[in-house]
């Protein structure tokens, strides 16, 4: 009887993962460093709205598909809380290391809702 190969998310190829990582990550920190350059908020166009509209695909169509579509329909329509002239209300803002910390975070995919580990020490620390 033939074996099943292990199912895994893992990428096919690390190295062009990493490679594809640090692109985003680039692209990231530009983000951050060119926000004062961009208008504070800008309306979503009908046109953008429409793209959320339609039934999400059957298929996956990989990773650099999915950050295209995040580069042209998410990231030029923010909230705009990260700008320094974003004065609506008070939500707080983001930051470099803010972007370094949530990475971590993500990395780590904590469930800090109990158990022994160190992610339940950091919450009880940061409530305390």
């Amino acid at each position: 009887m033939k074996e099943k190969p292990e199912e895994s998310l893992d990428p096919k190829d690390w190295e062009e993962f990493r490679r594809f990582a640090h692109g985003i990550l680039d692209d990231s920190i530009d983000y951050l460093a060119g926000v004062r350059e961009r208008a504070v908020w800008r309306p979503v166009p009908e046109s953008v709205k429409g793209q959320f509209k339609s039934p999400l695909p059957q298929a996956g169509e990989g990773e650099a598909a999915a950050y295209a579509a995040y580069r042209e329909l998410v990231a030029p329509y923010p909230l705009g809380n990260i700008h320094p002239r974003f004065w609506g209300w008070v939500i707080g803002t983001g930051t470099p290391m803010g972007l370094m910390a949530e990475l971590l975070a993500a990395t780590m995919n904590n469930n800090a809702g109990g158990f022994d580990q160190s992610a339940s020490y950091v919450e009880a620390q940061a409530i305390a």
